[in-house]
């Protein structure tokens, strides 16, 4: 049970990364008014990583739930 949460847990993080380099280059490609350029930084890479890991981990949890209640 424990090796199966931390392989689990390595998949989502590699997904996350993934997920995170994605809507960087997607948050470039918006086109506004104000000529800002969206920068790559390590600090919005970080932030997007943490937020695609928690997103991933809150489905995974409501769909366990989910199953649960049904099943």
């Amino acid at each position: 049970m424990f090796w199966r949460e931390v392989r689990w847990f390595f998949g989502a993080l590699l997904i996350s990364c993934l997920l995170s380099f994605i809507f960087i280059l997607l948050l470039r490609m918006i086109e506004t008014d104000v000529e800002t350029q969206i920068n790559f930084s390590w600090k919005l890479y970080l932030a997007g990583l943490v937020v695609m890991l928690l997103n991933i981990y809150a489905g995974r949890f409501i769909l366990q739930s989910v199953r649960d209640r049904l099943g």
